[in-house]
């Protein structure tokens, strides 16, 4: 709602996100588009909700608050999930 003045700011260096559980099954929507375009070196998820046995919930909440870190999906799943689930 606010993005526009909080970009135009540009003094957003840590951006903490409560409820972060939520961006776990948000794919497209737009609040994560919203999060994901603020210009901050550091991000931080707090939630109260447990990660579930569910590799896409922990690659989506990790690349948040560390876009690139795993790769995109598509590597992910063929690096990661999928011999896990073999295992």
């Amino acid at each position: 709602r606010h993005s526009e003045t909080i970009l135009e700011t540009k003094l957003l260096n840590l951006l903490i996100c409560d409820e972060g559980h939520r961006l776990k099954n948000a794919k497209g929507s737009k609040t994560l588009r919203a999060l994901q375009s603020f210009p901050s070196p550091r991000r931080m998820i707090l939630s109260g909700t447990p990660v579930q046995n569910d590799l896409d919930e922990f690659y989506s909440l990790a690349s948040f608050v560390n876009p690139g870190i795993l790769g995109d999906v598509t590597r992910f799943r063929r690096v990661f999930a999928e011999p896990i689930a073999l295992a």
